[in-house]
């Protein structure tokens, strides 16, 4: 039992256990790489919200302006395989077709706003509050970028879109990653061979 106690410790060091951020990035509505095209989205803040939501970094755009559109573009990448994450906070004004549209042959996912993300990846904020992420696909992009544009097509309904954080994560190649798990545990063994 402590040997394996050992094994895991020294992959969460690697990052191969323990961590689900190691090749995490977030760009949140404002950041560089956010970007929005059409009528200026308005910036809403949390104070405006019951004390129990969360927007990300405690603030959000939205527009009920259904020919705009918000795009997160993740550039510089490894290349590689990367899953991508979009966090929104429901309400009942909300638009129904949230339109993810995913770059890299990712597709379109379309989500409806007044209802919560699914509980897939919990990401830190600046303020140190959790949030949670809901998982769209992978990607294995070849150019180093990712772009996820949203879009949505309430016409007659007033709803809104929000865009908040997006985020993605790369996903360590399964070869690297098992090569290193086993240089791990071969170095586990010798050194607890040399203790006896």
């Amino acid at each position: 039992m402590k040997r394996l106690a050992m094994i895991l410790a020294a992959l969460a060091l690697l990052g191969l256990v323990g961590t689900a951020h190691a090749g995490l990035i977030v760009i949140d509505n404002g950041d560089t790489g956010y970007s929005e095209l059409g009528v200026p989205w308005a910036n809403g803040a949390e104070s405006s919200y019951p004390s129990s939501i969360h927007e990300f970094n405690d603030d959000r755009a939205y527009s009920n302006t259904t020919t705009d559109t918000a795009t997160w573009s993740f550039t510089g990448l490894d290349n590689g395989p990367y899953l991508v994450y979009a966090h929104w906070v429901e309400q009942s004004n909300r638009t129904t077709v949230a339109d993810y549209t995913v770059s890299d042959g990712g597709g379109i996912y379309r989500v409806n706003q007044q209802l919560a993300q699914t509980f897939d990846l919990q990401i830190r904020d600046v303020n140190s509050e959790l949030h949670w992420f809901q998982e769209f696909c992978l990607v294995n992009i070849t150019d180093g970028t990712i772009d996820v544009t949203l879009s949505f097509a309430d016409e007659n309904d007033g709803k809104f879109a929000i865009a908040d954080a997006v985020a993605v994560n790369r996903i360590p190649e399964p070869t690297t990653g098992l090569l290193l798990a086993l240089g791990v545990y071969v170095l586990t063994m010798l050194g607890g061979r040399r203790r006896r």
